[in-house]
């Protein structure tokens, strides 16, 4: 009547595709920074991402700043989204539950 509805409260209208979460090649990025990103993609904390390159801790808190500051990002949820979709990182295979492993015929 005078317009549209609105949206019921903590629902957002319908759009169109989503814009990517940063427009900024990855190309940016060092080689470094990439590594990073891989692992901070895995899920892996500023210490395991430490270890498994040979790094400080303070080192990979600095490359992690670098990276959401090039690449325009808020967040590390942001920067493991960016990963996924700029391909810098492939989503894992599905795991094959163990009940269908054991029942698949073997040969």
């Amino acid at each position: 009547m005078h317009g549209p509805t609105p949206p019921p409260p903590g629902r957002r209208p319908a759009a169109g595709p989503l814009a990517p979460i940063s427009p900024v090649s990855p190309g940016r990025l060092t080689d470094r920074e990439c590594q990073v990103l891989d692992l901070l993609a895995r899920g892996l904390s500023n210490g395991e991402i430490a270890r498994a390159l040979t790094l400080s801790e303070h080192t990979v808190k600095t490359h992690v700043q670098n990276l959401l500051h090039k690449l325009r990002l808020r967040n590390r949820v942001h920067a493991a989204i960016y990963a996924f979709e700029s391909g810098l990182r492939a989503p894992a295979a599905p795991l094959r539950p163990a009940a269908a492993a054991a029942d698949a015929p073997s040969g």
